[in-house]
């Protein structure tokens, strides 16, 4: 599937494979240069795992390694977070993550869930299209962590939206394996993969959520 841009052809999915935007700069990159860089298996490994996050491909894989790149990315913060993996994938044979990466993982993981567990305390619910949505305002950062938690602790629910004020944003995660949310996104000019999308925060206004999810 595509959809078409004036500058850009956006591709979710390559001869079945769910794809995102770093597998695909990846693969051009491949194509267009000749950087030993590249060509190294803990890059490589570094791109799949990137992918499957993205993608929410771990979750079928039940890849951790790919879903805690999320939590390094809240250690570290965008910028902390390319200059750690650029160092270490040029050093690295292979990705695995190092003791101190476990450790920042693991005290991260101790301030989300009790960050997580007070937001899914504050959720309301509301009915869309046959569905039931969970609706709260919270950090961008535990979107993913959030919607794990409300899979297996909310079973009424089947998609999060979670409204990220922080990033301008709102994140919609599907709750059930027969449940997607990219049209969802969509309809507010936003986009994504079947379980997770997201768009502008200014698109759905929070005084017009009522309206939103009618």
């Amino acid at each position: 599937m595509t959809k078409k841009y004036s500058f850009v052809t956006s591709m979710v999915k390559k001869k079945d494979t769910p794809c995102c935007g770093t597998s695909l700069y990846y693969e051009y990159l491949l194509n267009e240069t000749k950087n030993a860089l590249l060509q190294k298996k803990s890059v490589m490994e570094f791109v799949e795992k990137t992918r499957l996050h993205d993608t929410w491909e771990w979750k079928k894989e039940n890849d951790l390694i790919a879903f805690h790149l999320q939590t390094l990315f809240q250690v570290l913060g965008p910028y902390g977070y390319y200059y750690h993996f650029f160092d270490k994938l040029s050093k690295a044979d292979d990705f695995s993550y190092t003791k101190q990466e476990e450790n920042w993982i693991k005290t991260q993981e101790r301030t989300n869930q009790q960050l997580i567990e007070e937001l899914a305390k504050q959720i309301s619910s509301k009915s869309y299209q046959n569905h039931q949505v969970g609706i709260v305002f919270g950090s961008y950062s535990v979107r993913n962590n959030l919607a794990e938690f409300l899979r297996e602790k909310r079973k009424d629910l089947d998609i999060l939206m979670l409204i990220a004020v922080d990033n301008q944003s709102v994140s919609f995660r599907s709750l059930k394996d027969d449940v997607e949310v990219r049209s969802l996104a969509e309809k507010y000019g936003g986009g994504g993969h079947e379980k997770a999308a997201s768009c502008l925060f200014q698109d759905i206004e929070p005084l017009l959520l009522e309206r939103v999810l009618k």
